[in-house]
């Protein structure tokens, strides 16, 4: 799970460099249809038709709402390889913990995920370095301490641990589509913060995000997906 952290988060930021960030977040917004996916290629699971629609309904919103217009994804270049591959990271750390989460406790179990993340960054500095990849640098300003604290406490310490445990009560699938939020919060926070405005095709989107969580939670609670079924016959996620 942490190596699976550390490699989606490596190849996003790397990525961002060489493309738009509306892509990026696009692209990244692709794991919400790897999930299900994945789990039906290698965990011998039927995806139901709702969870299936709601995954397209999601990913369509997640379209609207980060790509401006229809003609940016026109070009793949390294930085849209670079992203999606990160975006398969995430896919994949959804299904782990999706898988691990009800058989070990969740304060272990998120400790252990960020503080392996960590070591693998700690490494990877000096190796780039010496690769040539990136010359380590740090210009400590306010802006960058702030952001530092928040992606370090909340977005990473507090959310992961609250994910290992929310993910004791909900699929893989569920987990990925309400990932898929990320972008609304993103545009409500910018907001506040910087007075953005969302036009149609933004609000469109996050209707069809919204569309997406609702065609899936409006349905029976569904069991997380547990490591044994990675070894078992077809089975279906209600």
């Amino acid at each position: 799970m942490g190596g699976l952290l550390f490699a989606g988060f490596a190849l996003q930021t790397a990525g961002i460099q060489f493309t738009t960030p509306s892509k990026a977040a696009f692209i990244t917004g692709f794991s919400v249809v790897l999930v299900p996916v994945l789990l039906a290629l290698f965990a011998h699971l039927r995806i139901k038709k709702n969870i299936w629609a709601g995954a397209l309904s999601a990913l369509a919103g997640l379209y609207y709402l980060a790509v401006p217009a229809p003609d940016q994804l026109a070009h793949l270049n390294r930085g849209d390889l670079l992203v999606l591959g990160g975006a398969v990271m995430f896919a994949l750390h959804i299904i782990s913990v999706g898988a691990y989460s009800g058989r070990h406790p969740p304060g272990a179990l998120s400790l252990v995920q960020v503080a392996v993340m960590a070591a693998l960054t700690l490494v990877a500095v000096p190796l780039f370095a010496i690769a040539g990849w990136q010359r380590p640098r740090v210009n400590w300003t306010p802006q960058l301490i702030a952001a530092v604290l928040a992606t370090a406490i909340l977005a990473t310490a507090v959310a992961f641990s609250v994910q290992v445990w929310a993910q004791q009560h909900a699929t893989s699938s569920h987990t990925a589509i309400l990932f898929s939020l990320e972008p609304v919060f993103a545009a409500a926070t910018s907001f506040v913060f910087f007075h953005e405005r969302l036009g149609s095709r933004a609000l469109a989107g996050a209707a069809f995000i919204l569309a997406g969580i609702l065609l899936v939670e409006l349905r029976q609670p569904a069991q997380p997906v547990a490591p044994e079924s990675l070894n078992q016959p077809e089975k279906q996620i209600p």
